[in-house]
């Protein structure tokens, strides 16, 4: 029930340039200083990358936010509904009630309306207190900083 009254929230509250904003920062500040890892994991997920960005951004797009669009976030926040949510439940009781199988694993299943939902329908109209917009982050490097870009090698921009 309270994810749906923070979507709720987020929805009253509106879009939150600065929130972005933040979260920027501490993206690139995580894409500058993330740890080594394994060449062939690395080389895998880059491989992947080459069909969903462009050459400019093929190491960095999955890292970085690159420019705020208001509209699109308020899009998705829109679409963020009870009536939009799937519910899953895994249960091995639930085995001998389900419909369907799954193509490949044959993975048995069913697809069903959930009862209830409409209480959160209430849930996302109802303001909690509680909920907010997180504060500004004092702890976020808002400029450039000497001492963490000393050992830091950019990469080629070509």
């Amino acid at each position: 029930e309270i994810v749906f009254q923070y979507v709720g929230m987020l929805q009253r509250e509106g879009v939150s340039e600065r929130v972005w904003r933040e979260e920027q920062a501490v993206a690139t500040m995580n894409f500058k200083f993330r740890e080594k890892e394994e060449p062939q994991s690395f080389t895998s997920r880059v491989a992947g990358w080459m069909h969903l960005y462009p050459p400019p951004q093929t190491l960095s797009g999955a890292y970085l936010f690159q420019s705020f669009d208001g509209a699109l976030i308020e899009a998705t926040q829109a679409a963020l509904t009870v009536d939009a949510c799937m519910i899953t439940v895994s249960a091995k009781e639930l085995e001998d009630k389900t419909d369907r199988e799954e193509r490949w694993y044959k993975t048995r299943y069913s697809r069903a309306p959930s009862a209830g939902m409409d209480r959160f329908n209430d849930a996302i109209a109802t303001a909690r207190p509680d909920l907010h917009l997180p504060a500004v982050n004092p702890f976020i490097v808002r400029s450039r900083c000497r001492f963490l870009e000393k050992d830091f090698v950019a990469l080629p921009s070509h």
